[in-house]
């Protein structure tokens, strides 16, 4: 007699088009997995051809997240298939997989909680938010990604530990290791989606304020706010300073060439991973006082926290930085020390592929091979 590989499903509510640290983390959370489980991986197309040559160099499968998630019947016939466990990430809790999986009496469930928009999340029907309260009692175990998410479940669907745990996201601090000083100490960076939760206006109107006129903003990533970005970049006179970079695979050179970055999110932001890739390139961030923000950052010690959507507050903060330079070498040297602490990938990974062992023992069959 012999174990037979027990099944695993990673499902990640993402399409990989870039080579992030999310990114980074599923391929070091998959590739360890494979060593001891069968591995199937679930993320919206387009995947990244790195992303898929990955998953499959380390013998897992890579399947569609849009005709798994079809209907909650496709998602239960395919987790039949797939998953003693499954492991899921960025979902909202009332999805149709998530909902497919604890409906499944075989299947154990892990949901990482990294749902970045409590305040549009919950405006749901009662149906919705009785669907989110089943999945909390229903999955067997509730990761958060900082203790503000863990705050949040505990207060709306009381989840309690052992069942809720809180497991920080991470960097690769070699990849975003600090690089030399900026050869621009005007240059701000800001990684982000470009859609209205993140902000993205705010400090654009900030690059506004007389105090910045010689400083530049490049802005990395792309979404349905970039043309109107643009037009107001443009209608404040500011558009010769400001450049827009869309989705890009080298965030750790933009990150790196920065004097400051900035995280202008106006949402309860559930962990904030470009912050983190910020901190650990030795670079000192402004973030808002929102969600998880002020748990990365510490006001004072690795950056400034300011009110959210506050342009005068953002100009003060940047031109504060900006002027002084020993200021930001404090501030980026007590940012990568709360990194290699605090949020490094290797605990991320770490702790997710211990609590998956820990489930598939329980649900791993048996039988002759």
């Amino acid at each position: 007699m012999a174990d037979k590989k027990a099944k695993v499903a990673v499902l990640v509510q993402l399409a990989p088009r870039k080579l992030g640290s999310m990114e980074d983390w599923l391929l070091e959370f998959v590739t360890r997995l494979a060593r001891d489980h069968q591995v199937a991986v679930a993320t919206y197309a387009p995947c990244h051809p790195q992303v898929e040559l990955r998953i499959a160099q380390c013998g897992a499968s890579w399947h569609d997240l849009s005709l798994v998630e079809r209907t909650v019947t496709s998602a239960r016939k395919w987790l039949a298939q797939h998953a003693h466990v499954a492991h899921f990430s960025l979902f909202a809790p009332r999805s149709r997989a998530v909902v497919a999986a604890w409906s499944i009496p075989s299947v154990r469930v892990v949901f990482q909680d990294c749902y970045s928009s409590p305040s549009a999340a919950y405006r749901q029907s009662a149906l919705s938010r009785l669907l989110d309260r089943v999945t909390f009692a229903r999955t067997d175990k509730v990761v958060a990604v900082s203790e503000y998410v863990a705050q949040r479940n505990q207060q709306r669907f009381g989840v309690r530990p052992p069942q809720l745990e809180v497991v920080y996201n991470g960097v690769d601090t070699e990849r975003f290791a600090v690089p030399a000083p900026p050869s621009m100490s005007s240059r701000t960076v800001c990684v982000a989606a470009l859609i209205p939760d993140k902000g993205v206006d705010v400090l654009v109107r900030a690059f506004a304020d007389s105090r910045l006129k010689k400083a530049t903003l490049t802005i990395a990533g792309d979404g349905p706010q970039r043309p109107a970005l643009e037009l107001l970049a443009a209608q404040l006179g500011i558009a010769d300073r400001i450049e827009f970079l869309g989705i890009r695979d080298d965030v750790q050179q933009i990150v790196g060439n920065a004097a400051v970055v900035v995280h202008p999110a106006i949402w309860g932001e559930a962990f904030g991973l470009t912050i983190a890739e910020a901190m650990s390139a030795g670079r000192p961030v402004i973030g808002c006082s929102v969600g998880a923000v002020p748990e990365l950052v510490t006001n004072g010690m690795a950056g400034i926290i300011i009110p959210p959507g506050d342009a005068t507050a953002m100009a003060t903060a940047l031109s504060q930085l900006l002027d002084d330079a020993a200021l930001r070498d404090r501030l980026g040297g007590n940012a990568r020390a709360r990194v290699e602490h605090n949020f490094t990938m290797r605990n991320w990974v770490d702790q997710h592929v211990r609590i998956v062992a820990g489930l598939s023992r329980a649900a791993r069959p048996t039988g002759r091979l």
